[in-house]
């Protein structure tokens, strides 16, 4: 936490910086802090001195200022369509070192385990209505300009999506990860780009009566294709860090996740494009473990991958 917290603000207190940034960006200042949590960024729920309540989200340095604007514009259109995303408020703006992002706070509903039926259900439903809705948007070019998972010729991008894992530095004893992940990459192709949330994971959503009624992280918007983002979502959508659930999906767990996304989408999903798909979510499991290897644990994904291996390939 303290390198994120100076590589994000440098020597300047963070208090100071979200003050400026909500004064200038928001109009208020900072009544409560109402919680703080660290993943790429540091991000705070606040209540400002006017009553409102805002999620405020300091990024890194050199997180692209197109990329944050294409993601505040996307996110705004969602809202307007009524689909369940907080409404977003400011920036990209300074703050820190890097920019800013703000948007309405909301928690209504709870956390659910989406290793049930009911749960993985919903939210194969409402990723194909998220992508069904971006479909008009065509390819949002700014949005080519964050982290991807798919960047670079090699079997990993050239810099994993936080800089707490680094791959190349704890190669030793990852070769069969590294041998799973290019059986999986290797099949995956181009596509159509489609603009997507990548981190399709329970963890980002609250649920009301078995519906989701707010998702989080949008800052994790990609210019991918669908069968990178439904493959990357059947690999994660399992992962839940507020509930006791296992973070990884078993390969039954991953099909019946795509098969309620094909029967949601506006037609089936063709026998190649899930076998693609079942390729994409061999590929994360490993980026995922291969991120628990990089901190020396050995974690669910390891595990899974470790249990399952190739079975990830049935589609």
């Amino acid at each position: 936490m303290s390198a994120l917290l100076e590589a994000v603000f440098g020597t300047e207190p963070p208090d100071e910086a979200f003050e400026r940034f909500c004064r200038v960006e928001l109009g208020s200042g900072i009544r409560e802090v109402v919680f703080e949590r660290a993943s790429a960024g540091i991000v705070r729920a606040l209540e400002l001195e006017d009553g409102r309540r805002v999620v405020v989200k300091a990024h890194q340095p050199g997180r692209d200022e197109s990329f944050l604007t294409a993601v505040r514009e996307v996110q705004a259109f969602l809202h307007a369509a009524g689909y369940p995303v907080p409404l977003p408020l400011g920036g990209p703006a300074p703050l820190g070192r890097g920019l800013g992002l703000a948007q309405e706070f909301r928690d209504e509903g709870s956390w659910e385990n989406a290793h049930r039926p009911e749960i993985r259900r919903e939210l194969a439903r409402s990723l194909a209505t998220q992508l069904e809705l971006t479909r008009s948007l065509g390819a949002v070019i700014g949005l080519g300009r964050g982290w991807r998972l798919w960047a670079g010729a090699g079997l990993w991008p050239p810099a994993a999506h936080s800089p707490i894992f680094d791959f190349a530095a704890t190669a030793a004893r990852a070769e069969r990860i590294d041998e799973l992940a290019a059986r999986g990459k290797r099949l995956v192709g181009a596509g159509r780009p489609l603009v997507g949330h990548s981190d399709w994971s329970a963890k980002h959503m609250r649920f009301v009566s078995g519906e989701i009624s707010v998702i989080y992280d949008w800052d994790s918007l990609d210019l991918s294709t669908e069968t990178k983002l439904v493959g990357t979502a059947a690999a994660t959508f399992t992962a839940n860090y507020e509930l006791d659930v296992p973070y990884a999906p078993t390969p039954d767990e991953a099909r019946a996740f795509v098969d309620a996304y094909s029967a949601a989408r506006s037609s089936r999903l063709s026998r190649s494009e899930r076998e693609e798909i079942a390729a994409v979510t061999l590929y994360v499991v490993a980026y995922s473990a291969r991120c628990a290897h990089a901190l020396g644990r050995r974690g669910d994904f390891v595990e899974a991958l470790e249990r399952f291996g190739v079975e990830f390939l049935s589609p």
